[in-house]
């Protein structure tokens, strides 16, 4: 979130007002939103349970957009002592003969051609035909730059032409 903190209110306060609150959410932020509520002990220990023991916290996967659009339910109001989490979305790299190589920040659903364009395009230099995409290690066999769906922590290289 843009503004990192600690926020007081009073009554119902929803997920979407709470990143409000915030500033809402950071250019580099992700999609995945985590609700982690307090315990409901407060610190008072249960029988078995040690103090500063977190094993009653519950833990709420949330998506931002979804949050952001108005899809949710009264399961994302928050309560005392809850914490949020808004994760930092993950990037792919881009390098080789492309106009601004770099660390980008994709949709799902990219294509290989979106993903290049985010990076100005290749270059007159770069061969289109012969573009690299390694995923996990591994190099991605028959990648078509319409059809080849980028994945976040994909390293994307164009290489350079054969003169």
């Amino acid at each position: 979130v843009n503004n990192k903190g600690e926020y007081q209110f009073a009554g119902e306060l929803s997920v979407f007002s709470a990143l409000v609150k915030a500033g809402g959410a950071a250019a580099d932020a992700g999609d995945e939103v985590l609700l982690i509520r307090a315990p409901k002990n407060h610190g008072a220990e249960t029988p078995g349970q040690a103090a500063g023991d977190d094993t009653d916290d519950d833990v709420v996967a949330l998506s931002r957009k979804q949050i952001e659009s108005g899809e949710f339910d009264g399961a994302t109001l928050v309560e005392d002592g809850d914490r949020i989490v808004v994760s930092k979305a993950r990037q792919v790299y881009i390098d080789g003969q492309v106009s601004r190589p770099g660390g980008y920040t994709i949709e799902a659903g990219t294509t290989l051609r979106q993903a290049l364009s985010l990076a100005g395009g290749v270059t007159e230099l770069g061969a289109v035909n012969r573009v690299r995409v390694l995923r996990n290690g591994k190099r991605l066999d028959k990648v078509d730059l319409d059809k080849t769906i980028i994945q976040p922590g994909d390293t994307i290289t164009v290489p350079k032409r054969f003169m």
